[in-house]
């Protein structure tokens, strides 16, 4: 076993950093993302201010499914109510959109078919059959001391 200390590990850090800018490689935001089989419960990725967490692979739909439609954020008419399914077709939800504007908790839903998730500006996120949590990412409002939902 090799024993590196934190110079060497620094070093081959920005090696690496420079070889990847050298041939102008980049992570861009908007690319398109894909779940997979080969993900793993917990495995999350974010389009924007919407989470999406992988749940579990089971398909099994709720015993007491809600009625929701396609978009994935209450429609306050920004960017960010643009998140939405392509289709309900093979979708459950267990947990609908919230009913408080600022809740950090969005749906969850089974989806026993292939599901993309859209939106105009980041990439689309594509699902495989799973169950998924929905979540919004926070901000501070320094006014009222708390935490809200941010917008796009």
């Amino acid at each position: 076993m090799k024993t590196l200390n934190a110079v060497t590990v620094l070093t081959e850090i920005t090696d690496h950093a420079a070889s990847i800018a050298a041939r102008k490689e980049k992570i861009k935001p908007g690319d398109p993302y894909a779940f997979t089989g080969a993900n793993s419960p917990g495995d999350r990725v974010w389009q924007g201010d919407l989470c999406v967490t992988l749940v579990s692979h089971a398909t099994a739909p709720a015993s007491n499914p809600v009625k929701c439609g396609p978009a994935l954020v209450p429609d306050n008419g920004t960017q960010g109510s643009r998140h939405a399914l392509d289709s309900l077709e093979g979708v459950t939800f267990t947990r609908g959109l919230p009913t408080n504007e600022d809740s950090l908790d969005g749906p969850i839903f089974v989806t026993t078919l292939g599901r993309t998730i859209t939106h105009p500006v980041h990439g689309h996120i594509n699902l495989c059959p799973g169950t998924y949590d929905i979540g919004y990412q926070r901000e501070l409002d320094r006014d009222l001391r708390a935490e809200r939902r941010a917008r796009d």
